[in-house]
């Protein structure tokens, strides 16, 4: 897994920046990018994906994370390649709150705590086969509160995960 963490007072010119996981027998996972840049000039290319399974093509490496340290906002994203694997999430901040929460492109997402709050002081967008899930898989019981102005869903699941089995959630919440 790479990091970058990137921290400018201005950004110009052209490129990208990748953190993706290694192609191979089984996919590297992706990796985790943090932006800090206060005056952006044109939006670069960022990719954090994970790598090619060449072993099992439908089971590319877990997703990689984007935080956009000036906007406040966590994507979690697999550039459309199906995963197995979920990327932990373990904690989220309460002061500053973050702005936006994405999980997207056959992401999929997990806070993995018998009692969680998922907290964000605007969106919280499932797309593209985005999964979020939550639970413990050997416990009966878990709780999850989730805040946000709104939230977003398109082709996506929101799960639970007790007693080793998954629960999905598609349309009441």
């Amino acid at each position: 897994m790479s990091m970058i963490y990137l921290y400018l007072k201005s950004r110009t010119g052209g490129g990208s920046i990748s953190a993706c996981g290694g192609n191979g027998f089984a996919g590297g996972g992706g990796g985790r990018v943090s932006v800090d840049i206060y005056s952006r000039h044109d939006d670069p290319q960022i990719f954090v994906h994970g790598g090619n399974s060449l072993g099992c093509p439908k089971n590319a490496g877990g997703a990689g994370t984007l935080y956009d340290a000036v906007a406040r906002s966590l994507t979690v994203s697999n550039h459309n390649m199906s995963t197995d694997t979920d990327t932990l999430l373990l904690e989220f901040p309460y002061q500053p709150l973050w702005t936006n929460v994405y999980v997207r492109n056959y992401a999929r997402a997990t806070v993995p705590l018998l009692w969680s709050r998922v907290q964000v002081q605007g969106q919280i967008s499932l797309l593209y086969g985005g999964v979020l899930s939550f639970g413990l898989a050997h416990y009966a019981l878990s709780e999850f509160e989730l805040f946000a102005e709104e939230l977003l869903m398109s082709d996506s699941v929101i799960k639970e995960t007790r007693n080793g089995k998954e629960i999905r959630n598609r349309e009441s919440i």
